[in-house]
């Protein structure tokens, strides 16, 4: 009897607490500061640095003694915006793609242990290629991602602090060095600005857009560099009336693009979804987008 009412009650207090728990989460998007938590712990991920000049650092530092204001979150960060309103930090998480502490520590059980190992050896295969997709945009697409400081690894800010509000206004203070996260231009969202230029009537500036857009992704082809996360309207943005990628946690090397046929069904996958938008909202500046790819693909 007393051992059913341990279970009775057991699950009373589960069922109080735990749509607290989802209603704090929902509240929050789930962010807390152990769940940005870093790898550097682990000596076999390749840690990458933007190896900042003295000048270049003392601009991160500048950007990073600000006020940050949470914005939203994706699956691989949690993104702050500063207070001038130029520049988005994006904390990576970690609490998603890597193994707890405890489970990388204590073997397992038994038949238990073989899951322990492969598990962690996914994690750290998944968080790899991540970094690796942080290495080409930085060294090969910097521009064309806004991307101003990577900061994966250890040791360029010692003394910096990251003063965050987070989604509903609690404050905390953090330890930049002990978290890898990266600075990006703030854009705009891709969609809605192109919408804004059709309905203003601006459809030069559109053209002008979408002929920047197709020069970009034809040259992320031929330098064979694909996007895993296909699609333009959550992965783009505008920055001063200029396109540019904002999402760069999928890219890869893809060699099979050095075959125009491979690049060319590339282009037309990642752009379908965009092109239906496109041809819904202005079939003209389809039609100008299409001819666009193809002068792109001719002059590179």
């Amino acid at each position: 009897m007393n051992r059913f009412k341990y279970i009775l009650y057991t699950l009373f207090a589960i069922a109080l607490v735990y749509p607290l728990y989802r209603f704090c989460h929902h509240r929050t998007d789930g962010f807390t500061p152990r769940k940005i938590r870093t790898a550097f712990v682990d000596e076999s991920i390749p840690h990458l640095s933007s190896n900042p000049t003295t000048y270049e650092l003392d601009v991160v530092k500048k950007i990073l003694d600000q006020p940050l204001k949470y914005i939203g979150r994706g699956g691989q960060c949690y993104a702050f915006a500063t207070s001038d309103g130029k520049y988005v930090i994006k904390l990576l998480k970690y609490n998603n793609n890597y193994p707890k502490i405890w489970f990388r520590l204590f073997p397992f059980p038994l038949g238990f242990e073989t899951y322990r190992q492969e598990l962690i050896s996914k994690k750290t295969e998944k968080l790899k290629i991540e970094y690796e997709s942080y290495r080409i945009a930085l060294k090969d697409l910097r521009q064309e991602t806004g991307i101003l400081y990577v900061h994966l690894d250890k040791g360029t800010l010692p003394d910096v602090h990251l003063e965050l509000f987070d989604k509903i206004n609690v404050h905390h203070v953090l330890f930049a060095d002990s978290f890898q996260f990266y600075i990006q231009k703030k854009g705009v969202p891709f969609y809605p600005r192109l919408l804004d230029f059709v309905k203003s009537g601006k459809l030069e500036e559109a053209k002008k857009a979408l002929d920047e857009l197709s020069f970009y992704l034809i040259k992320r082809c031929r330098k064979k560099i694909t996007d895993k996360d296909a699609g333009i309207w959550r992965n783009f943005a505008f920055y001063k009336n200029h396109p540019f990628q904002i999402d760069i946690g999928q890219f890869s090397i893809d060699d099979s693009l050095v075959s125009q046929e491979n690049y060319t069904q590339n282009l037309l996958s990642f752009t379908r979804g965009f092109r239906a938008w496109l041809e819904n909202l202005n079939p003209s500046l389809a039609e100008h987008f299409n001819q666009s790819l193809t002068l792109s693909e001719q002059s590179l």
